[in-house]
């Protein structure tokens, strides 16, 4: 799930920011040094080589340590699992699914052309809070909808980390793009997959001393 979680947030910002998103482990340093903010970082060489084309806006991002979620958490969930749906045609195993919260920060490095395209990044950075599920950006592998009666299994941005809007000091003479920094919060889910045998008939045997001589025989079964 944590994978399906990076992948949701990559389509997110490449299709609702309209960003080409480029995961990179230098995206944290870049923000934390102003001295290397107009610095692209070296994934965008990578990137063109095998075949991408990077113009402005685009954008850094990545999945910084993250947490347990206490509040989300649900025992039977996480030990036991709850069930996706039948594995066989013949209804004998099903697909359950162990599921624990987790919470995770991202961050996000912008470049742009234009400070005046930051603006519209940062319409579209607050409105977040409007509409803030991932899921519909990726499959998730389980039906749509799927909850129960004690959680709602989807991954959404649950805090707005903050916006910094492009410096435009005198660095920037020395350059040829606007760069800032936004970040988000993500509820999510450690999961996995099990299959479960499940008992479709049982036959049992009644008698008194001798095997052979049965008192009574039944049969019980369920669809």
């Amino acid at each position: 799930m944590i994978a399906h979680t990076d992948q949701a947030v990559k389509l997110m910002l490449e299709t609702r920011f309209g960003l080409p998103a480029i995961w990179t482990g230098e995206t944290v340093s870049l923000m934390a040094e102003a001295a290397r903010r107009f610095k692209l970082p070296v994934e965008i060489e990578k990137y063109e080589i095998n075949g991408g084309d990077v113009t402005f806006p685009f954008c850094c991002f990545i999945r910084s340590p993250g947490m347990f979620d206490e509040q989300r958490f649900n025992s039977s969930a996480a030990q036991m699992g709850v069930m996706k749906g039948y594995k066989s045609q013949d209804s004998t195993r099903v697909q359950m699914i162990k599921m624990i919260p987790v919470q995770y920060p991202y961050a996000i490095k912008y470049y742009c052309s234009s400070v005046y395209e930051s603006i519209r990044l940062e319409k579209l950075y607050y409105g977040l809070k409007v509409d803030p599920y991932l899921d519909k950006y990726v499959k998730l592998g389980f039906p749509d909808d799927f909850n129960s009666n004690f959680a709602s299994y989807s991954i959404y941005i649950y805090s707005l980390d903050g916006f910094e809007p492009p410096l435009t000091d005198d660095v920037f003479a020395k350059g040829r793009f606007y760069t800032g920094n936004m970040g988000f919060s993500v509820n999510t889910w450690v999961a996995e997959t099990i299959e479960v045998p499940i008992i479709k008939e049982i036959v049992a045997n009644l008698y008194n001393t001798s095997p052979d001589k049965y008192l009574e025989k039944f049969t019980t079964g369920r669809n």
